[in-house]
């Protein structure tokens, strides 16, 4: 015995339950058309009907005695596998976009790699250049210093030993001017007296 309930609840739609286990409409419907009952059934014959199969297009017949064998059941369920072979069909479509762009980003991010290793070998490189640039200047300027110092020194002796030289020049033309006044005194012939008258 097979018992079907169905219960409507307010905002909340419709619960079905099939000998008290809580199921889906749509396995509520499955069942039906697996046993070929319900509204539609081949099973129940009304007034008129048999003249209509007999005067229905082959698609009506078809689907007539399709539900009687009870492989409508069938044909619900193989429209659901499409759908769902639809949707996964899609998803991997969307699936094929996503690595598509993943890849786009990807190769950005290896060219964003490559730069990266290449500018921090270049900084590298620069900040070597810098400090050997700053070392060979700072060499260049200890010797430009000793070479001051050097030349300061020898302008110090230089000046000291013309100050020697004038000074011992200075000491001498004193002792020389007094010679050489007396001597200018001895070479002057004396004059004569004035004569008076």
């Amino acid at each position: 015995m097979l018992e079907v309930t169905r219960r409507i609840e307010r905002e909340q739609g419709s619960v079905y339950r099939v000998n008290g286990r809580e199921v889906r409409a749509r396995d509520v419907q499955l069942l039906f058309a697996d046993a070929s009952t319900g509204a539609h059934s081949p099973a129940l014959v009304r007034q008129g009907q048999i003249g209509e199969l007999i005067a229905a297009k082959p698609q009506q017949r078809r689907a007539l005695l399709e539900e009687a064998a009870g492989i409508s059941g069938l044909h619900s369920r193989r429209h659901e596998a499409e759908l769902r072979l639809r949707a996964a069909e899609q998803n991997l479509e969307r699936v094929d976009d996503i690595i598509a762009q993943v890849e786009q980003q990807l190769d950005a991010l290896k060219r964003q790699a490559r730069l990266a290793v290449r500018y921090k070998a270049l900084s590298g490189d620069i900040r070597r250049a810098e400090a050997t640039l700053f070392h060979l200047r700072w060499i260049a300027a200890r010797f430009a210093e000793k070479d001051a110092e050097a030349a300061q020194a020898r302008a110090v002796r230089e000046l000291a030993d013309a100050q020697h030289v004038e000074l011992e020049g200075a000491e001498g033309a004193v002792p020389r001017r007094q010679g050489a006044g007396a001597a200018a005194r001895r070479r002057r012939p004396r004059q004569a007296p004035p004569c008076s008258g």
